[in-house]
């Protein structure tokens, strides 16, 4: 588990505006999910944390070196892909509780248990 990228994604979710994250979609612009927020950390970036449109669906999603989707995500923050929909996929939260804090602070209950 990779403590340290989990902790700066809770950070940064932090100070995410609820209108600007949709749990729903990788990224849409303006507008992202917790993964697509991560994307967009230029730290992440730099090492290789992007987002590509996928070939066969009409949307962006996560790359992390030759991985995509929820491999990428499992891979960059070193966690397995149950524990990456559980934080992450939005089948996961009630609809209520589809907003940044609520993300950042399943990802701080999970670095808790570590």
């Amino acid at each position: 588990m990779n403590i340290e990228r989990l902790q700066k994604l809770a950070d940064h979710l932090r100070g995410v505006p609820p209108e600007a994250f949709d749990l729903d979609q990788w990224s849409c612009g303006s507008v992202a999910c917790a993964v697509g927020h991560a994307c967009l950390i230029p730290e992440f970036a730099e090492q290789g944390l992007t987002l590509k449109k996928s070939e066969n669906r009409n949307f962006l999603e996560p790359v992390f070196g030759f991985s995509e989707g929820w491999d990428a995500v499992s891979y960059f923050f070193d966690i397995c892909e149950e524990d990456a929909e559980h934080l992450f996929g939005a089948w996961q939260y009630l609809r209520a509780d589809r907003h940044p804090e609520a993300v950042a602070k399943r990802i701080e209950a999970l670095l808790g248990a570590a």
